[in-house]
Protein backbone atom coordinates (compact mmCIF):
# COMPACT_ATOMS: atom_id res chain seq x y z
CA UNK A 1 0.00 0.00 0.00
CA UNK A 2 1.11 3.48 -0.58
CA UNK A 3 -0.15 6.89 -0.69
CA UNK A 4 1.63 10.02 -1.61
CA UNK A 5 1.32 13.95 -1.33
CA UNK A 6 3.16 16.75 -3.07
CA UNK A 7 4.20 19.33 -0.60
CA UNK A 8 4.89 21.73 -3.45
CA UNK A 9 8.34 22.46 -1.36
CA UNK A 10 11.93 21.92 -1.38
CA UNK A 11 11.68 19.25 1.55
CA UNK A 12 15.41 18.74 3.70
CA UNK A 13 14.20 16.50 6.44
CA UNK A 14 11.46 14.51 8.09
CA UNK A 15 10.80 12.76 10.86
CA UNK A 16 8.13 10.92 12.85
CA UNK A 17 6.57 12.20 15.59
CA UNK A 18 4.36 10.48 18.86
CA UNK A 19 0.91 10.72 18.86
CA UNK A 20 -2.02 8.84 20.25
CA UNK A 21 -4.78 6.80 18.38
CA UNK A 22 -4.22 4.95 15.61
CA UNK A 23 -3.15 7.63 13.13
CA UNK A 24 0.55 9.09 12.68
CA UNK A 25 2.09 12.43 12.52
CA UNK A 26 5.42 13.25 10.36
CA UNK A 27 7.37 16.61 10.92
CA UNK A 28 8.16 17.70 7.36
CA UNK A 29 10.80 20.82 7.00
CA UNK A 30 11.57 22.78 4.34
CA UNK A 31 15.23 22.87 2.87
CA UNK A 32 14.84 25.45 0.38
CA UNK A 33 18.53 27.67 1.02
CA UNK A 34 16.55 30.74 -0.65
CA UNK A 35 13.91 31.05 2.22
CA UNK A 36 9.67 30.33 2.48
CA UNK A 37 10.90 27.46 4.83
CA UNK A 38 8.27 26.24 7.20
CA UNK A 39 7.56 22.31 9.37
CA UNK A 40 4.68 20.96 8.09
CA UNK A 41 2.90 18.47 9.56
CA UNK A 42 1.02 15.99 7.91
CA UNK A 43 -1.26 13.01 9.44
CA UNK A 44 -1.34 9.64 7.89
CA UNK A 45 -4.92 7.86 8.32
CA UNK A 46 -4.60 4.30 7.58
CA UNK A 47 -8.25 3.48 7.88
CA UNK A 48 -9.09 5.68 4.82
CA UNK A 49 -5.03 5.53 3.22
CA UNK A 50 -5.26 9.45 2.98
CA UNK A 51 -2.47 11.68 4.29
CA UNK A 52 -3.89 15.06 5.23
CA UNK A 53 -1.98 18.52 6.12
CA UNK A 54 -2.36 18.86 10.70
CA UNK A 55 -0.59 22.40 10.78
CA UNK A 56 1.85 24.15 9.48
CA UNK A 57 4.24 25.52 12.00
CA UNK A 58 6.46 28.87 11.94
CA UNK A 59 10.54 28.56 11.68
CA UNK A 60 12.76 30.62 13.83
CA UNK A 61 14.57 33.11 11.37
CA UNK A 62 11.15 33.88 9.35
CA UNK A 63 11.89 31.23 7.65
CA UNK A 64 15.20 31.83 5.99
CA UNK A 65 17.01 28.58 7.58
CA UNK A 66 17.09 25.82 5.84
CA UNK A 67 17.34 22.40 7.42
CA UNK A 68 19.07 19.10 6.31
CA UNK A 69 18.32 16.88 9.59
CA UNK A 70 16.01 16.13 11.94
CA UNK A 71 15.75 14.11 14.97
CA UNK A 72 12.80 14.02 17.25
CA UNK A 73 13.75 13.30 21.36
CA UNK A 74 10.37 11.47 22.00
CA UNK A 75 7.91 11.72 24.91
CA UNK A 76 5.37 14.30 24.71
CA UNK A 77 7.52 17.55 24.76
CA UNK A 78 7.64 17.90 21.03
CA UNK A 79 11.38 18.33 21.12
CA UNK A 80 13.21 17.85 17.72
CA UNK A 81 16.86 18.35 17.56
CA UNK A 82 17.44 20.22 13.91
CA UNK A 83 20.41 20.50 11.89
CA UNK A 84 20.80 23.88 9.72
CA UNK A 85 22.60 24.28 6.71
CA UNK A 86 25.06 26.03 7.51
CA UNK A 87 24.72 28.59 4.51
CA UNK A 88 21.60 29.41 6.09
CA UNK A 89 22.11 29.42 10.05
CA UNK A 90 21.63 32.73 11.72
CA UNK A 91 23.78 30.91 14.38
CA UNK A 92 26.56 33.57 15.79
CA UNK A 93 30.32 32.61 15.73
CA UNK A 94 29.97 30.91 19.33
CA UNK A 95 27.14 28.71 18.10
CA UNK A 96 26.30 25.86 16.17
CA UNK A 97 24.14 24.86 13.36
CA UNK A 98 22.29 22.45 15.75
CA UNK A 99 19.40 23.54 17.42
CA UNK A 100 16.15 22.20 19.71
CA UNK A 101 13.05 23.15 18.60
CA UNK A 102 9.44 22.67 20.45
CA UNK A 103 6.96 21.91 18.58
CA UNK A 104 3.37 22.77 19.29
CA UNK A 105 1.63 19.37 20.32
CA UNK A 106 -0.79 17.46 18.29
CA UNK A 107 -3.31 14.95 19.56
CA UNK A 108 -4.77 12.35 17.00
CA UNK A 109 -7.43 13.47 15.28
CA UNK A 110 -7.60 17.34 16.15
CA UNK A 111 -5.60 19.11 13.40
CA UNK A 112 -4.04 22.81 14.05
CA UNK A 113 -3.45 25.86 11.78
CA UNK A 114 -2.59 25.62 8.17
CA UNK A 115 -1.46 28.79 7.75
CA UNK A 116 1.69 28.95 9.93
CA UNK A 117 -0.03 30.84 12.58
CA UNK A 118 1.79 28.01 15.18
CA UNK A 119 5.51 28.91 15.91
CA UNK A 120 8.25 26.40 16.76
CA UNK A 121 9.86 27.61 19.74
CA UNK A 122 13.91 27.67 19.57
CA UNK A 123 14.57 26.15 23.12
CA UNK A 124 18.79 25.77 22.59
CA UNK A 125 21.86 26.09 20.48
CA UNK A 126 24.38 23.84 20.60
CA UNK A 127 27.48 25.99 20.77
CA UNK A 128 30.13 25.54 18.11
CA UNK A 129 33.11 24.42 19.94
CA UNK A 130 31.44 21.24 20.74
CA UNK A 131 29.93 20.77 16.85
CA UNK A 132 32.81 21.43 15.19
CA UNK A 133 36.31 20.98 17.48
CA UNK A 134 38.79 23.08 16.26
CA UNK A 135 37.63 23.66 12.75
CA UNK A 136 35.04 26.42 12.88
CA UNK A 137 34.38 26.81 9.28
CA UNK A 138 31.22 26.54 7.66
CA UNK A 139 32.69 23.85 5.39
CA UNK A 140 33.08 21.77 8.51
CA UNK A 141 29.51 21.75 10.32
CA UNK A 142 27.16 19.42 11.35
CA UNK A 143 25.36 17.15 9.24
CA UNK A 144 23.59 14.68 10.91
CA UNK A 145 22.19 14.54 14.42
CA UNK A 146 20.78 11.64 16.88
CA UNK A 147 19.15 10.66 20.01
CA UNK A 148 20.27 7.47 21.69
CA UNK A 149 17.22 5.61 22.29
CA UNK A 150 16.11 4.20 25.95
CA UNK A 151 15.75 0.39 26.25
CA UNK A 152 12.69 -0.68 28.72
CA UNK A 153 10.70 -3.88 29.35
CA UNK A 154 7.67 -1.77 29.65
CA UNK A 155 5.10 -0.13 26.77
CA UNK A 156 4.60 3.65 27.77
CA UNK A 157 0.99 3.59 30.54
CA UNK A 158 -0.21 6.51 28.99
CA UNK A 159 -0.40 4.45 25.52
CA UNK A 160 -2.22 1.16 26.74
CA UNK A 161 -5.79 2.33 25.64
CA UNK A 162 -4.56 3.02 21.70
CA UNK A 163 -3.13 -0.49 21.19
CA UNK A 164 -5.78 -2.79 20.71
CA UNK A 165 -3.51 -5.44 19.16
CA UNK A 166 -5.54 -5.90 15.96
CA UNK A 167 -3.20 -7.82 13.95
CA UNK A 168 -3.40 -10.53 16.46
CA UNK A 169 -0.55 -11.57 18.91
CA UNK A 170 0.82 -8.15 19.31
CA UNK A 171 -0.37 -4.89 19.77
CA UNK A 172 -1.37 -2.50 16.76
CA UNK A 173 1.84 -0.71 16.62
CA UNK A 174 3.15 -4.07 15.75
CA UNK A 175 5.07 -4.68 19.46
CA UNK A 176 4.91 -8.17 21.17
CA UNK A 177 2.66 -7.81 24.32
CA UNK A 178 4.94 -8.12 26.91
CA UNK A 179 8.18 -7.29 24.60
CA UNK A 180 11.04 -8.25 26.43
CA UNK A 181 14.04 -6.20 27.12
CA UNK A 182 15.00 -6.16 23.65
CA UNK A 183 12.36 -4.38 22.54
CA UNK A 184 13.08 -0.20 22.84
CA UNK A 185 10.09 1.70 24.59
CA UNK A 186 9.02 5.33 24.75
CA UNK A 187 12.15 7.34 24.85
CA UNK A 188 12.58 9.33 27.68
CA UNK A 189 11.21 12.19 28.71
CA UNK A 190 12.20 15.36 26.90
CA UNK A 191 12.91 17.12 30.44
CA UNK A 192 15.19 14.13 31.43
CA UNK A 193 19.13 14.61 30.53
CA UNK A 194 19.24 12.48 26.88
CA UNK A 195 22.55 11.68 25.16
CA UNK A 196 22.56 13.20 21.07
CA UNK A 197 25.40 12.80 18.79
CA UNK A 198 26.37 15.23 16.48
CA UNK A 199 28.13 14.20 13.43
CA UNK A 200 30.20 17.34 11.54
CA UNK A 201 32.84 16.10 8.62
CA UNK A 202 35.79 16.46 11.17
CA UNK A 203 34.13 16.10 14.47
CA UNK A 204 31.52 13.75 16.00
CA UNK A 205 30.50 14.44 19.64
CA UNK A 206 28.20 13.07 21.97
CA UNK A 207 26.17 15.54 24.26
CA UNK A 208 23.90 15.79 27.72
CA UNK A 209 21.14 17.12 26.37
CA UNK A 210 18.24 18.49 28.81
CA UNK A 211 15.51 20.49 27.80
CA UNK A 212 13.42 20.86 30.43
CA UNK A 213 12.68 24.37 32.20
CA UNK A 214 16.48 25.19 32.50
CA UNK A 215 18.03 23.45 29.13
CA UNK A 216 21.56 22.53 29.07
CA UNK A 217 23.98 20.46 26.63
CA UNK A 218 27.30 19.64 27.66
CA UNK A 219 29.75 17.75 25.51
CA UNK A 220 30.60 14.68 26.79
CA UNK A 221 33.31 13.53 24.24
CA UNK A 222 34.30 14.02 21.32
CA UNK A 223 36.30 11.99 18.19
CA UNK A 224 37.91 13.19 15.01
CA UNK A 225 38.05 10.27 12.27
CA UNK A 226 41.05 9.69 10.70
CA UNK A 227 43.40 11.97 8.04
CA UNK A 228 42.00 11.87 4.41
CA UNK A 229 38.17 10.66 5.88
CA UNK A 230 35.08 12.54 6.32
CA UNK A 231 32.48 11.93 8.79
CA UNK A 232 29.24 11.06 7.08
CA UNK A 233 26.66 9.83 9.66
CA UNK A 234 26.67 8.04 13.36
CA UNK A 235 24.35 5.92 15.20
CA UNK A 236 23.87 5.13 18.97
CA UNK A 237 24.36 1.22 19.49
CA UNK A 238 21.10 0.90 21.84
CA UNK A 239 22.16 -1.92 23.53
CA UNK A 240 24.87 -0.56 25.30
CA UNK A 241 25.37 1.81 27.64
CA UNK A 242 27.01 4.59 25.02
CA UNK A 243 28.47 2.59 22.40
CA UNK A 244 28.49 4.92 18.91
CA UNK A 245 28.90 3.39 15.68
CA UNK A 246 30.32 6.21 12.87
CA UNK A 247 30.57 6.10 9.12
CA UNK A 248 33.71 8.43 7.90
CA UNK A 249 35.30 7.82 4.23
CA UNK A 250 35.26 4.13 2.94
CA UNK A 251 34.91 2.71 6.80
CA UNK A 252 33.41 2.09 10.03
CA UNK A 253 34.13 2.49 13.26
CA UNK A 254 32.88 1.74 17.03
CA UNK A 255 33.41 4.20 19.49
CA UNK A 256 32.90 4.04 23.31
CA UNK A 257 31.65 7.56 23.28
CA UNK A 258 32.15 6.95 27.50
CA UNK A 259 35.89 6.74 26.68
CA UNK A 260 38.91 9.68 27.50
CA UNK A 261 38.59 12.19 25.02
CA UNK A 262 40.70 11.23 21.73
CA UNK A 263 41.13 7.59 22.12
CA UNK A 264 41.28 4.91 19.55
CA UNK A 265 37.88 3.32 17.97
CA UNK A 266 37.20 0.31 20.00
CA UNK A 267 36.82 -1.77 15.94
CA UNK A 268 37.21 -0.81 12.66
CA UNK A 269 35.79 -2.24 9.35
CA UNK A 270 37.62 -0.46 6.22
CA UNK A 271 36.86 -0.57 2.36
CA UNK A 272 33.72 -1.56 4.18
CA UNK A 273 31.77 -0.75 0.30
CA UNK A 274 34.52 -2.05 -2.09
CA UNK A 275 36.08 1.04 -1.72
CA UNK A 276 33.41 3.35 -1.81
CA UNK A 277 32.60 5.79 0.85
CA UNK A 278 29.59 4.79 3.46
CA UNK A 279 27.16 6.99 3.71
CA UNK A 280 25.26 5.92 6.52
CA UNK A 281 25.14 3.18 9.23
CA UNK A 282 21.75 1.99 11.72
CA UNK A 283 22.42 -0.60 14.72
CA UNK A 284 20.62 -3.31 15.14
CA UNK A 285 18.16 -3.15 18.28
CA UNK A 286 18.23 -6.06 19.53
CA UNK A 287 21.89 -7.46 18.56
CA UNK A 288 24.82 -5.81 20.21
CA UNK A 289 27.52 -5.14 17.62
CA UNK A 290 25.43 -5.53 14.55
CA UNK A 291 25.42 -2.91 12.42
CA UNK A 292 23.93 -1.56 8.72
CA UNK A 293 25.41 0.49 6.47
CA UNK A 294 24.76 1.88 3.40
CA UNK A 295 27.70 2.90 0.62
CA UNK A 296 28.03 4.54 -3.00
CA UNK A 297 28.05 1.01 -4.43
CA UNK A 298 24.95 1.62 -4.45
CA UNK A 299 24.57 -1.61 -1.58
CA UNK A 300 23.29 -2.08 2.22
CA UNK A 301 25.63 -4.22 4.13
CA UNK A 302 24.95 -6.07 7.15
CA UNK A 303 28.37 -6.57 10.24
CA UNK A 304 29.00 -8.26 12.94
CA UNK A 305 31.75 -6.01 13.99
CA UNK A 306 32.99 -8.13 16.53
CA UNK A 307 34.49 -9.84 13.34
CA UNK A 308 36.66 -6.73 13.25
CA UNK A 309 39.76 -5.23 14.99
CA UNK A 310 40.32 -2.03 15.96
CA UNK A 311 42.74 -1.41 13.11
CA UNK A 312 40.62 -3.00 10.52
CA UNK A 313 43.05 -5.84 9.59
CA UNK A 314 40.46 -8.52 10.03
CA UNK A 315 38.09 -6.84 7.56
CA UNK A 316 39.27 -8.41 4.22
CA UNK A 317 38.98 -5.64 1.71
CA UNK A 318 35.91 -5.47 -0.45
CA UNK A 319 33.38 -6.12 1.98
CA UNK A 320 34.51 -9.54 3.10
CA UNK A 321 33.45 -9.71 7.17
CA UNK A 322 29.71 -8.41 6.35
CA UNK A 323 27.45 -10.76 6.52
CA UNK A 324 24.95 -10.06 4.25
CA UNK A 325 24.97 -7.65 1.13
CA UNK A 326 21.96 -6.31 0.00
CA UNK A 327 21.93 -5.23 -3.72
CA UNK A 328 18.74 -2.85 -4.82
CA UNK A 329 19.83 0.69 -6.08
CA UNK A 330 21.18 1.83 -9.24
CA UNK A 331 22.70 4.54 -7.58
CA UNK A 332 24.14 5.78 -4.57
CA UNK A 333 22.51 4.06 -1.20
CA UNK A 334 22.80 7.02 1.14
CA UNK A 335 19.81 5.57 4.18
CA UNK A 336 19.44 2.56 5.84
CA UNK A 337 17.07 2.20 8.83
CA UNK A 338 16.52 -0.97 11.23
CA UNK A 339 13.16 -1.43 12.15
CA UNK A 340 13.44 -0.54 16.15
CA UNK A 341 10.59 -3.76 16.70
CA UNK A 342 11.28 -5.93 14.25
CA UNK A 343 15.00 -6.19 13.63
CA UNK A 344 14.20 -8.67 10.37
CA UNK A 345 13.03 -5.67 8.61
CA UNK A 346 15.60 -3.19 6.78
CA UNK A 347 14.59 0.20 4.88
CA UNK A 348 17.11 1.69 2.35
CA UNK A 349 16.80 4.59 0.28
CA UNK A 350 18.84 6.30 -3.02
CA UNK A 351 19.69 8.77 -4.74
CA UNK A 352 17.93 6.55 -7.57
CA UNK A 353 15.12 7.70 -6.11
CA UNK A 354 13.99 4.09 -4.79
CA UNK A 355 12.83 3.01 -1.77
CA UNK A 356 13.74 -0.53 -1.01
CA UNK A 357 12.08 -2.65 1.77
CA UNK A 358 14.13 -5.66 3.29
CA UNK A 359 13.37 -8.97 5.16
CA UNK A 360 17.28 -9.98 6.85
CA UNK A 361 16.44 -12.85 9.40
CA UNK A 362 19.79 -14.05 8.77
CA UNK A 363 21.23 -11.14 10.57
CA UNK A 364 18.27 -11.02 13.08
CA UNK A 365 16.94 -11.68 16.41
CA UNK A 366 14.03 -13.52 14.72
CA UNK A 367 13.58 -17.52 15.71
CA UNK A 368 14.27 -20.13 13.55
CA UNK A 369 11.46 -20.71 10.98
CA UNK A 370 10.80 -24.96 11.04
CA UNK A 371 9.91 -24.44 7.64
CA UNK A 372 13.19 -22.88 5.84
CA UNK A 373 15.82 -24.70 4.11
CA UNK A 374 19.08 -24.89 5.87
CA UNK A 375 20.94 -22.59 3.17
CA UNK A 376 19.83 -19.35 1.94
CA UNK A 377 21.06 -19.63 -1.64
CA UNK A 378 17.21 -18.56 -2.24
CA UNK A 379 17.87 -15.21 -1.02
CA UNK A 380 18.97 -13.65 -4.09
CA UNK A 381 20.78 -10.80 -1.90
CA UNK A 382 24.09 -11.66 -1.94
CA UNK A 383 23.58 -13.63 1.57
CA UNK A 384 25.43 -16.46 3.60
CA UNK A 385 24.42 -19.64 4.85
CA UNK A 386 23.86 -19.45 8.62
CA UNK A 387 23.35 -22.32 11.31
CA UNK A 388 20.42 -23.97 11.60
CA UNK A 389 16.98 -23.14 10.01
CA UNK A 390 15.86 -19.55 9.34
CA UNK A 391 13.56 -17.99 6.64
CA UNK A 392 15.28 -16.77 3.63
CA UNK A 393 16.71 -13.30 3.09
CA UNK A 394 14.55 -11.39 0.46
CA UNK A 395 13.66 -7.75 -1.13
CA UNK A 396 9.91 -7.17 -0.16
CA UNK A 397 9.45 -4.11 -1.95
CA UNK A 398 11.02 -1.60 -4.29
CA UNK A 399 9.34 1.69 -4.44
CA UNK A 400 10.46 3.98 -6.81
CA UNK A 401 7.68 6.38 -7.74
CA UNK A 402 9.63 9.50 -5.96
CA UNK A 403 11.29 10.39 -9.40
CA UNK A 404 14.28 12.24 -6.99
CA UNK A 405 16.81 11.29 -4.62
CA UNK A 406 15.64 10.17 -1.23
CA UNK A 407 18.35 11.27 1.45
CA UNK A 408 18.94 9.76 5.08
CA UNK A 409 17.37 12.60 6.21
CA UNK A 410 14.28 12.01 4.57
CA UNK A 411 13.50 7.98 5.55
CA UNK A 412 11.70 6.82 8.75
CA UNK A 413 9.77 4.30 10.09
CA UNK A 414 6.79 5.72 12.11
CA UNK A 415 6.83 6.11 16.27
CA UNK A 416 3.48 4.97 16.22
CA UNK A 417 4.02 1.66 14.32
CA UNK A 418 5.90 -0.91 13.12
CA UNK A 419 4.97 -1.64 9.70
CA UNK A 420 4.92 1.98 8.78
CA UNK A 421 7.41 4.09 7.14
CA UNK A 422 7.18 7.79 5.52
CA UNK A 423 10.12 9.12 2.95
CA UNK A 424 10.47 11.99 0.75
CA UNK A 425 12.30 13.32 -2.15
CA UNK A 426 14.29 16.81 -1.93
CA UNK A 427 11.94 18.20 -4.43
CA UNK A 428 8.69 17.81 -2.37
CA UNK A 429 7.24 14.52 -3.17
CA UNK A 430 5.88 12.75 0.41
CA UNK A 431 5.00 8.73 0.60
CA UNK A 432 3.87 6.83 3.17
CA UNK A 433 4.19 3.12 2.73
CA UNK A 434 2.68 0.06 4.84
CA UNK A 435 4.75 -3.29 5.53
CA UNK A 436 2.88 -6.07 3.15
CA UNK A 437 0.29 -8.45 4.98
CA UNK A 438 1.85 -11.43 4.21
CA UNK A 439 5.33 -10.08 5.64
CA UNK A 440 3.55 -8.68 8.61
CA UNK A 441 1.96 -12.27 10.04
CA UNK A 442 4.79 -13.97 9.27
CA UNK A 443 6.76 -12.17 11.84
CA UNK A 444 3.89 -12.01 14.03
CA UNK A 445 2.94 -15.55 13.64
CA UNK A 446 6.54 -16.74 14.19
Amino acid sequence: MECARDVEARIGAICALPVRGSSHLFAVAGGNPRGGNQIRVLEYLPSTSEILPASVVSCPGAGAVAYRCMAPAGGKAGIVAAVEDPLTSEADEDGGNVVLLRLPTLSAGEGGDEDGSEEAALVLRLPASGCFGEDSERRAAVRVVRWKPRLDDEDDEDDEDDHDGEDGGGSADGRPTGAGPGAPAEPAAAAEPQLLVTVAPGCVTVWRVTSGSDPAAEALRSWRPPAGEAAASAAFDPTAACRVVVAAGGSIYVWDGAATEGTSPVLAARAAHDGARVLDVSCNPNRPWVVASAGEDGCVRVWDMRHCSADGSEAAEGGGASQLCLRGHSHWCGGVRFNPFHDQLLLSSGTDGAVCLWSAPSVSSAPLDPEASDDADGAGAGSRARPGKRAADAALRRWATHGDAVPASCLTWSAGSAWVVASASVEGHFAVREVPHEAKYKILLH
